[in-house]
């Protein structure tokens, strides 16, 4: 019985990475002149593989507080398709931290691109390392 429901997880897990297909990567562009970038030697992405999914870990310290954890998750969908397990918080110093996992189709680049989509100002040059 119990091997039935590892089974039946684990096939689920399967399909659905299967068919999360990613959208087109957005191409990276340059803020606004008057955009006024927050230092990120704080914020970091980092990711292990799984074998059927990624599993990320995203801190991004850009000081814009609440409502990134929508966002971030919303162009995560549109990157990535399938996100589960997603766990975000905002803290009242401006640091939000996400972590999540995705298909395996779904790159680092992918998850950069959702970052400075979802972040305002645009937050460019965060690279998810895979450990």
């Amino acid at each position: 019985m119990q091997f039935t429901k590892i089974s039946t997880a684990a096939i689920a897990l399967l399909i659905s990475t299967a068919l999360a297909l990613p959208a087109a990567e957005i191409p990276e562009r340059a803020p606004e002149a008057d955009a006024k970038l927050v230092a990120r030697e704080d914020s970091s992405c980092g990711y292990t593989d799984n074998f059927l999914f990624y599993s990320y870990s995203v801190i991004i310290a850009n000081g814009q507080g609440s409502g990134l954890c929508g966002g971030l998750l919303d162009n995560l969908r549109g990157q990535c398709g399938a996100i589960t397990l997603w766990t975000c918080n905002e803290s009242s110093t401006g640091t939000t931290s996400a972590f999540f996992n995705t298909p395996t189709t779904c790159s680092g680049t992918n998850v950069g691109n959702a970052i400075y989509v979802a972040t305002e100002p645009n937050l460019s040059g965060v690279t998810c390392v895979k450990h």
